[in-house]
């Protein structure tokens, strides 16, 4: 039930970003509580929220400021170092430049009109009339389980999407996160390149058959030939693999069955680079080992005379 659950899921997701092909527009939230069968797809961005005061929870085509710095604290002034006053005078003149500081950098947010595109991330405020602000249509509080979050509706970048995946405890949540981070590729793989083929090693059968042929017609050429039909043979081993991954007892049931009934098929794409790699990852392995092997060239002799 889970496995329809989020593979439809998954499928949802990479097709509203109609035909966009950037594994960043989907995003991946992890909410502890409840059970696998309450996660969902949220249209937008969801952010962790703190427990602010006096912010609006609801606001409507809103110009954003990315910063990666502190409001009351210039990351270019000061790194890496601490303050130690010890009078009280001190202490409050201290707090007294961090406040005008933070009102200063609040004017030159409100007095920033810059166009109104993708944002860009702000590392100092001295160059802020430089910087785009983002645009957003919507931002609003969700309550997801016991976490708050800022929802992003209508980003300026286009279709946003966010999985929202519930689960009884971290470890699942993290399982379940790997295994749709992996299907989210093969997926956007698979948009781009939209043929398939049959899994269940059916593939790989057919391609040792074709293989094996190819290594008949060139008997005549005996190290090509056994060359070929190792790895018609090492084809041949993958669903043997396939199935002990599977924990499937392969040898003793040795039933037949059509992949295209069993709905057992894989990425063209996905297969392809599989069977590229693994060549050239053999090719590299006999390199080496042709290397090792080889005998060393015999020393000349110096004749010269001295």
């Amino acid at each position: 039930e889970n496995k329809d659950r989020f593979s439809k899921l998954c499928v949802d997701a990479v097709l509203k970003l109609h035909n966009k092909n950037d594994l960043q527009d989907i995003q991946i939230i992890k909410c502890l509580g409840n059970n696998l069968n309450d996660s969902h797809i949220e249209h937008g961005f969801l952010l962790k929220k703190r427990n602010d005061i006096n912010i609006s929870k609801r606001i409507e085509n809103a110009h954003i400021l990315i910063a990666n710095i502190l409001m009351n604290i210039d990351k270019k002034s000061v790194s890496d170092s601490s303050v130690s006053v010890n009078p009280i005078p001190e202490e409050t003149k201290l707090e007294s430049v961090e406040k005008k500081l933070m009102k200063d950098n609040v004017e030159k947010i409100l007095q920033h009109n810059s166009q109104i595109l993708d944002g860009n991330i702000l590392s100092t405020f001295d160059t802020l009339n430089k910087v785009r602000l983002g645009k957003c249509n919507l931002i609003e509080d969700v309550i997801i389980g016991e976490d708050k979050f800022m929802k992003f509706s209508g980003v300026a970048q286009g279709e946003v999407y966010t999985i929202v995946l519930r689960g009884a405890t971290q470890e699942i949540l993290d399982k379940v996160e790997r295994s749709i981070h992996n299907t989210l590729h093969v997926l956007f793989q698979t948009v781009k390149e939209p043929r398939i083929c049959y899994g269940g090693g059916a593939s790989e059968m057919l391609m040792a058959t074709a293989v094996s042929q190819l290594a008949e017609k060139t008997l005549e050429k005996k190290e090509e030939s056994l060359a070929i039909e190792s790895f018609a043979r090492a084809l041949r081993q993958l669903p043997k693999i396939i199935a002990d991954n599977a924990n499937y007892d392969n040898i003793e049931k040795n039933i037949i069955a059509d992949m295209d009934q069993l709905g057992l098929l894989e990425s063209f794409h996905l297969k392809r680079q599989v069977i590229i790699r693994a060549g050239e990852a053999a090719k590299m392995v006999l390199h080496i080992n042709n290397i090792i092997r080889a005998p060393s060239s015999p020393r000349q002799r110096d004749r010269r005379h001295h």
